[in-house]
């Protein structure tokens, strides 16, 4: 699929940039990415995606008329984020941490945030590139690419080099889109299969907390999770807060 490509140094979200370059589209598929923005959004409201330039990968791919009945949509987006990583970077243990967080040594290293908007659907991605992509107050909770490889701190990382990045997610969720076995290949990659986590239900901020072992997902994209009473429970929204140690 051919990608219509716009590239800004500064913006206030590539989402947003991207809802108002697809208004005047020829194409049923764009990119917009940015060297930096002021206010990239979270999944949840009132969080906020943090970057610099050169150090960072923002941008928003937008898709035309995209069933908006297709499942697990997020998750086949951070399921193409991941597998064109790996595939670009060998040797980078990338993982998925429901429902759209792409992990590496446990912390995280890159965000998406999904929507529909007329007949467009739009997936905005933050990555972290390198150290100086992030704050030092988020030091233990945060990483990067150049982190994760164990490799020394570059010296930036170019349009080009960006635009790449951009492109290769971009095509590999195009190529997910239409396939059967997304939902395993997401569970190969699946971060704390096997481990019981602390799980808020709904609204991060106000849902109920709950726990349990992760199982894996539904072929709907809900997380699966096994209850202190060995049933297995679906959930479809809500927020893994971390592993439970015994």
């Amino acid at each position: 699929m051919e990608f219509t490509f716009h590239h800004v140094g500064e913006t206030a979200s590539t989402m947003g940039l991207a809802r108002e370059s697809a208004a005047g589209s020829r194409t049923g598929a764009l990119i917009v990415l940015a060297d930096s923005q002021i206010a990239g959004r979270g999944r949840i409201e009132g969080r906020s995606w943090s970057g610099s330039p050169s150090a960072s990968l923002l941008f928003t791919l937008g898709l035309r008329g995209l069933d908006q009945g297709l499942p697990a949509l997020p998750l086949r987006v951070g399921l193409a984020g991941a597998c064109a990583l790996r595939s670009r970077y060998p040797g980078l243990d990338i993982r998925l941490k429901w429902p759209n967080d792409l992990m590496a040594l446990n912390k995280k290293m890159g965000g998406i945030l999904c929507e529909f908007s007329n007949e467009w659907f739009f997936a905005g991605i933050g990555l972290n590139l390198s150290r100086a992509a992030y704050p030092d107050q988020l030091a233990c909770k945060a990483t990067s690419i150049d982190e994760a490889l164990g490799r020394e701190e570059r010296h930036g990382y170019g349009l080009k080099a960006r635009k790449e990045l951009a492109f290769l997610i971009s095509q590999a969720l195009v190529s997910l889109l239409a396939d059967e076995t997304w939902k395993e290949d997401y569970e190969k990659l699946m971060w704390a299969v096997g481990e019981e986590v602390a799980f808020t239900v709904g609204h991060p901020l106000l849902g109920q907390s709950e726990g349990g072992i992760i199982l894996g997902v539904a072929n709907s994209g809900a997380l699966l999770l096994k209850d202190k009473n060995g049933k297995t429970r679906s959930f479809t929204s809500g927020e893994i807060s971390g592993l439970r140690r015994t």
